[in-house]
């Protein structure tokens, strides 16, 4: 990951594997993501729909490197403003500072409208004095995804790396002829090529390009855009369902 090539911190690690990156990790992350359109939303919104699945929620995430001379001043001050005047029902902030200077500022706020909002300043201060910053946007209400869009945009501005993940569940734990049909189904329904599957202990994870999404990224050469995701929950006795472009970046 581009973010772990400046940092070198294994700190640095467990954050982005908490926010999910340990995704782009796993793929062999050589190359970028650039920015989509509405048009990935709709596109995964669709295929996750034609699994059959209960929607549940609904994911933007994505980072980027923050140039000190773009704030003109402290940008986790900056960042603690803009998330202010974004979020009316009032934001909370903790701020920690390792033994070797990483520094991290983690700022939580949420709508009237059922957006949830994780904002992570990264810094490490004694050394090179790299910074970044990592947003996690979620809903569980799949009509307020312009909302977060408006509010992902606000916060990042540009040159950010972006992933949005919709998932959901169904009612039962599928065999392995329904397993296999799904999966048909998901890819036929995206018009995946360059398609790669991975299936252990109940997970089924399939990755590809479809020429239907613009959001890119670019494992060991293979271009990816759609990852889609199938696993059984014994807990609560349901298949769990995730679309995300180009990746999915939250734990399943």
């Amino acid at each position: 990951m581009i973010v772990l090539d400046h940092l070198k911190k294994k700190k640095f690690v467990v954050l982005c594997m908490c926010m999910g990156f340990f995704v782009l990790t796993s793929l062999g992350f050589t190359g970028r993501m650039f920015f989509a359109g509405s048009s990935d939303e709709e596109v995964i919104t669709k295929t996750f729909f034609n699994s059959g699945a209960k929607f549940q929620g609904l994911t933007i995430r994505g980072w980027t490197q923050i140039e000190y001379r773009d704030y003109g001043g402290d940008p986790s001050q900056l960042l603690q403003q803009r998330a202010a005047s974004l979020f009316p029902a009032g934001v909370t902030s903790t701020k920690t500072t390792s033994d070797d200077g990483l520094s991290t500022l983690t700022i939580q706020g949420h709508t009237t409208k059922d957006v949830r909002a994780t904002l992570t300043f990264a810094e490490q201060t004694l050394h090179n004095k790299d910074a970044y910053v990592i947003l996690s946007i979620e809903s569980s209400n799949l009509a307020q995804y312009r909302l977060m869009e408006e509010i992902y945009n606000k916060i990042m501005r540009d040159k950010t790396n972006k992933s949005i993940v919709i998932y959901g569940y169904i009612d039962k734990k599928l065999g392995p002829l329904e397993t296999d049909n799904l999966v048909k189904k998901m890819i036929k329904s995206t018009k995946l090529h360059n398609v790669q599957t991975m299936a252990e202990r109940g997970l089924v994870s399939v990755s590809g390009c479809s020429p239907n999404v613009r959001n890119v990224l670019t494992p060991d050469g293979n271009w990816v855009n759609i990852n889609m995701a199938l696993r059984y929950n014994s807990l609560d006795k349901r298949t769990m369902v995730y679309v995300g472009a180009p990746v999915i970046t939250i734990d399943y």
